[in-house]
Parts: C-alpha cells; sequence; structure tokens
C-alpha cells in the first residue's frame, strides 16, 4: 500500500538532482590556461642622449622586473582590471554575482606573474573554465598594465620637466640680476672692461710703462752723478749739469704721473676684484643654466618615448586549445 507521503513527482525530482550533483562532485572540474608575454626593457634610468647600447646592471634589472610583478599582484590594480568593461561582461565575473572581493581572492589564486631565469620576460597566465576568457583576462590585464606603466612614467616625467623650467626660469632671473651687478660695478668705477683677458688693461699697461721710465730715469740720474764726482778737480761740467738738470725734471715729472697711474691702477685692482667676484656667481649661475638644459632636453625625449615604462607587450595571449 502505498503511503500518503509519498510523492512520485519529488521523488524523481531528488534522484535527479542528487544524480546531477553527484556527477558534479565527482568530475574534475574543467579549467584553461592563457599565457602572454610582457617584455622588460633596460632600466628606465639610461641617458637617452648617449647613443649606443647601455650598459646594463643585471642585478638592477631583475630588481626591476621582481618590482613590475609585484605591481601587476597589487589588490589595486586588480581592482581596476575587474573595472573594465571586457571583464566585466565574461562569465567568469559574472560567476560571483558581480562580487568584487570574491573575483579579486579568485584572481590572486589563478592570475599569476612569472619571472623565468636569464630572461627579459614576465610571464602572466590566467586559468579559468572558459579558454576564451582566460585569453581575454589575460590580454586585458597586460594591455592594462603596460598602458598604466607607460602613463604613469610619461606623467612623471612631465612631473620633472615643470620642475625643471621653474629651475630654469629661476636661474635665468638670478642669472640677469647677476649681469646687473656686473654693470653697476663697470658704472661705478668707470671701467668699461674688467674681464679677464690674455692682454693687459691699457691701465696697467701704462702703469708698467711709467715705472719703467721711472726706473730708467733714476739709472740715468745715478750715472751723471756718478760721472760728477770723477770729474776733475770735483767739479761738475757745464754738460753734465745740464744733463743732470734736465734728466731730475723730467724724472720729477715721470714720478708724478707715475703715483697718478699707480693710483688707477688701484681702483682697478679694486674693481676687478669686485668684479670677478661677482662674475664668479654669474659664471656658477651659467654652468647651472646649462646643466638644467640639458636635463631637460633629456626629459622631453623621455616623454616623447612610447615605451616610457619600459615594458612591451610582446604579443596577445592566444585561446588555449587543451585542458591543463
Amino acid at each position: 500500500m502505498k503511503s500518503k507521503y509519498f510523492n512520485p513527482t519529488c521523488f524523481v525530482f531528488c534522484l535527479i538532482f542528487c544524480a546531477v550533483s553527484g556527477m558534479a562532485l565527482g568530475a574534475p572540474k574543467q579549467s584553461h590556461t592563457a599565457t602572454a608575454l610582457i617584455k622588460v626593457l633596460p632600466y628606465a634610468d639610461t641617458d637617452p642622449m648617449v647613443i649606443g647600447t647601455p650598459q646594463i646592471d643585471r642585478e638592477k634589472q631583475k630588481e626591476f622586473r621582481h618590482s613590475l610583478a609585484i605591481l601587476m599582484k597589487q589588490q589595486n590594480f586588480l581592482m581596476k582590471l575587474i573595472q573594465r568593461d571586457k571583464i566585466r561582461e565574461t562569465e567568469w565575473f559574472k560567476y560571483f554575482g558581480e562580487n568584487q572581493v570574491i573575483a579579486i581572492e579568485d584572481l590572486q589564486k589563478n592570475l599569476n606573474v612569472t619571472e623565468p631565469e636569464e630572461t627579459d620576460f614576465l610571464e602572466v597566465a590566467m586559468t579559468c573554465s572558459q579558454p576564451q576568457e582566460a585569453a581575454l583576462i589575460v590580454n586585458e590585464m597586460v594591455d592594462m598594465f603596460v598602458a598604466r606603466q607607460n602613463d604613469y612614467q610619461v606623467e612623471h616625467v612631465r612631473r620633472k620637466l615643470m620642475e625643471l623650467e621653474q629651475r630654469r626660469r629661476s636661474i635665468e632671473q638670478n642669472l640677469d640680476l647677476a649681469e646687473r651687478a656686473l654693470d653697476d660695478v663697470r658704472k661705478s668705477s668707470g671701467f668699461s672692461d674688467l674681464e679677464e683677458r690674455n692682454y693687459r688693461h691699457p691701465v696697467a699697461e701704462r702703469f708698467i710703462r711709467l715705472q719703467e721710465t721711472v726706473d730708467t730715469l733714476k739709472l740715468q740720474r745715478a750715472r751723471l752723478r756718478a760721472s760728477a764726482l770723477v770729474s776733475d778737480n770735483n767739479e761738475v761740467t757745464p754738460q753734465i749739469k745740464k744733463e743732470l738738470m734736465e734728466t731730475e725734471g723730467v724724472l720729477e715729472e715721470a714720478e708724478q704721473l707715475f703715483q697718478q697711474a699707480a693710483l688707477e691702477k688701484h681702483r682697478l685692482d679694486a674693481a676687478r676684484m669686485q668684479y670677478q667676484q661677482r662674475a664668479a656667481i654669474r659664471d656658477q649661475l651659467r654652468e647651472a643654466l646649462g646643466d638644467i638644459k640639458k636635463l631637460i632636453g633629456k626629459y622631453r625625449i623621455l616623454a616623447e618615448d612610447p615605451d616610457a615604462g619600459k615594458i612591451q607587450k610582446v604579443d596577445s595571449a592566444p585561446v588555449p586549445l587543451k585542458l591543463d
């Protein structure tokens, strides 16, 4: 006799449900892994103005590559990844009920970034049940990472350029002030040419010439006096007396001119010392300005570099044809 509680329909449904559940639990989960490569270029501090192959520090390059691998697995980057339209349209994402926390946990488990030894590549692999979606997620990740790294570096370079341009303007303003200070020395001293030259300044040349003239006249006077002392009967001849008087007159005039030249030379030396002190500041500013302009040129080249992030996507990940 059939029990009044027995329901054939429910019994059949339960059998079907148990069978399907048993198959699902007993059968291994299908998974496919798609892989893409990222080429890591020489680290970002190479000099763009230097022609030729740079010397690469392999340890530094390895550290650079490792830092990129860490960035690709950071939670904030994965959060940006699952916000992309193509990712949110996948069955993989919908499976989690659009729960971003669970989706990120799955990515951290099934999205791997490895660093093959003795290579310049990063290997990015994604494992999920749908082969097309495994390839899609890998390619989206690689595309986004390469683009973000390039954008980050370009933005960094542009900020640096703004800083350098600001420093350039500041140095040019200080250089203008330094040039004005040199003009002030010229005007106040009355000497128009105070730069260091390979020839003597006219004032210095006149001072030396008058000094030589005074020395020559003193020697001539000494010879005339000596001649007078050895003359007969110690009497000075009219000719020697005349020459001696003429020499002493010229010497007196020459000494007066020499004293004036000495004062002028002293003024020149003082002006030159003041000028050289200010010129040293000007020259330092000129050198600093030249260095800044070189740096600006380098950073402008970096700003136009299509591989500013120093990474390249090698190729799109193919759809895996085989099960893992």
